[in-house]
């Protein structure tokens, strides 16, 4: 294999990785964190990408229900502060000047025009939102995995 793809497939494994945790954690993959088997494949990957990176993240929970507690408390706001990884709570809703609604500069809504921006880049690819993603397009988990197949498609990388 040629090294530019090597390095691209390292890359996008890794951001498929990156992903699985800003998603609402599955047992499999806590599984996979608690033996061990994402730290080894962060290792590896980062390597392959020419940017080496070590991680912990087995010794980090010790149970499947303090990892969602973790994800519950960190992204979807049982107690403050939290930060939810969608891009358009951040922003102002629009900047688009024709839109007359009285919450068109204020921050802290969905599908504001970074989701509306990554929905479009979706659907120029032919590619699908998951329902659970459908008012949140541009969360971080979708962000990182278009960015992974834009790498695995040759639109970016090495």
């Amino acid at each position: 294999m040629n090294n530019t793809l090597e390095i691209n497939q390292a890359l996008q494994n890794l951001l498929m990785i990156y992903a699985e945790f800003f998603k609402f954690p599955e047992k499999d993959f806590f599984e996979e964190i608690k033996r061990g088997e994402i730290d080894e494949q962060v290792k590896t990957l980062s390597e392959l990408a020419g940017c080496s990176i070590s991680t912990c993240f087995m010794k980090e929970v010790n149970t499947y229900e303090q990892l969602t507690e973790s994800y519950n408390v960190c992204f979807i706001g049982i107690e403050k502060p939290f930060a939810p990884p969608i891009e358009s709570v951040y922003k102002q809703w629009t900047v688009d000047e024709s839109y007359q609604v009285s919450f068109r500069q204020q921050r802290g809504y969905l599908m504001g025009d970074s989701a509306h921006h990554v929905r479009h880049i979706l659907k120029a690819f032919n590619l699908e939102i998951p329902i659970e993603y459908d008012l949140m397009p541009d969360h971080l988990t979708i962000i990182l995995e278009v960015l992974a197949y834009l790498i695995g498609q040759g639109f970016l990388g090495a």
